[in-house]
């Protein structure tokens, strides 16, 4: 963003100007003065501005595909000061007045750092009254959660809430109480970069006075809480948006090369042997780059392909031979040839309407691994292939789930569709919208048939239905 800056212009101004004057008078005159300044200097990128900017886009092509579009944040018409005075008094109103649609219109027609700026300003605008003591300040929202109830104060309470600070509380009320929401864990740790993971854990410790490995440690064990440990680390190699076919070939070759290494490792710890080692999936997904990932990904299925062809032990692609003696046979023995030549057949038919699909490290990762590990490789590779993909359908499970789940726990679907909608806006809503409503349906008809009033309007109006 800041390379994409326009170069600031330099004015230079005399804080004195000179009259006209005699030579004698010019000489005796002081020394005047001058003042370099930039018109516009660079502003300096706040946690809040890291975590609210568009993501780049972490991914190969390794095809002719269409080149990824970032969703562009709103760009908004400033308003007059007359216009954010007249926004903030009716901002008050409806809160005290319980107006929702007031406050849904006046908080999601702008964009996440102007939602920030805004609560900022009605903030200040209750807090300058001569009558208010330090101790009686008043925090938006804090204000919000004693105004506003249910879901919708949820809701309310997330568009105010800066990113980091959201995040944090959100991993925090996973850890919560009896159990883990593992989906959430995952999905929040699976999707920020290190540097908004960096900061996460930072306002973590700051809200909750404890480290979040302290957290994971003490509500999960074994292999699965290792490998989110692991995620949680901030040391995932990391590089900006690249085109694998604009590369320099020696560059291409070495990441291609490496990624045939790795995906003959998963290979070799998985389905090669007896047993699975689980080590060396948690290394690869959790340290290698997005890339790289994806790299690893297409190289597995050839590695898959080729080790089975080779394997002395697979009787897959055995020729499929009747016995040549069927004299010698009995009717027994001849119909059992004829039912293994006929399920082999089965097998090769399936083999080829299903593609490739038996051989990638998802096909892999079904057969090693089971229960949360599972589910977590699932969502590491899911989320660096596609991430629209990735959480159309975490919506579709959590709506889905709404109706069969106890009153509790439909609370925390819904507060699990408020974190995706939210958190999401300006970086890729409009491409998980798309994803959804090509294999689930309408996303915002979803929406309207498991939410009502207050609630149902904001989720709407967030993703510009």
């Amino acid at each position: 963003m800041l390379w994409n800056e326009p170069e600031p212009m330099v004015e230079l101004r005399l804080l004195k100007e000179p009259n006209p004057r005699t030579e004698q008078a010019l000489l005796n005159e002081p020394k005047l003065k001058v003042e370099l300044r930039l018109s516009k200097e660079p502003e300096a990128k706040t946690e809040s501005m890291l975590l609210n900017e568009a993501e780049p886009k972490a991914e190969v092509r390794l095809s002719n595909d269409p080149e990824p579009k970032i969703e562009q944040a709103r760009v908004e018409k400033p308003k007059s000061k007359q216009q954010q005075l007249d926004d903030i008094k009716k901002f008050k109103k409806a809160l005290s007045e319980g107006d929702h649609h007031n406050i849904i219109d006046l908080l999601t027609k702008r964009s996440k750092m102007a939602r920030l700026k805004f609560r900022q300003d009605v903030e200040q605008s209750y807090n300058d009254r001569s009558d208010v003591t330090k101790s009686g300040r008043i925090n938006l929202i804090e204000l919000v959660k004693k105004k506003l109830k249910g879901d919708f104060k949820h809701l309310i309470v997330a568009i105010l809430t800066p990113l980091p600070t959201f995040y944090a509380k959100e991993l925090h009320r996973a850890f919560k109480g009896l159990g883990t929401n593992e989906d959430a864990v995952l999905e929040i740790l699976c999707t920020v970069n290190n540097d908004q993971l960096r900061f996460i854990k930072k306002h973590y410790v700051k809200k909750y006075n404890r480290e979040l490995i302290d957290d994971i440690k003490g509500d999960t064990s074994g292999n699965f809480g290792r490998l989110l440990e692991s995620l949680s680390s901030s040391e995932r190699d990391e590089c900006p948006y690249l085109d694998i076919e604009n590369l320099k070939a020696e560059d291409r070759k070495a990441m291609v090369e490496q990624a045939n290494i790795d995906a003959q490792a998963l290979y070799d710890g998985g389905v090669k042997r007896w047993g699975t080692d689980e080590s060396i999936f948690c290394q690869i997904m959790c340290q290698r780059s997005h890339i790289q990932l994806r790299l690893i990904f297409e190289e597995y299925i050839e590695v898959s392909r080729r080790s089975k062809k080779e394997d002395p032990n697979n009787n897959e692609y055995e020729d499929l031979v009747v016995h040549e003696n069927r004299k010698s046979q009995t009717k027994n023995q001849r119909v059992k040839d004829v039912i293994r030549t006929v399920c082999r057949l089965k097998s090769v038919s399936e083999e080829y309407n299903s593609g490739y699909e038996k051989y990638t490290i998802e096909a892999a990762i079904e057969e090693e691994f089971s229960g949360d590990m599972k589910n977590a490789l699932l969502a590491i590779v899911e989320s660096v292939q596609k991430k629209p993909k990735f959480f159309a359908k975490q919506l579709y499970r959590i709506i889905k789930d709404m109706k069969s789940t106890i009153k509790t726990r439909f609370r925390t679907s819904i507060r699990d569709v408020i974190r995706i909608v939210v958190t999401r806006c300006e970086i890729d809503l409009d491409d998980i919208k798309k994803e959804y409503d090509t294999k689930y349906g309408s996303l915002a008809d979803a929406i309207k048939d498991n939410t009502t009033g207050s609630l149902q309007e904001g989720l709407l109006a967030l993703i510009k239905e």
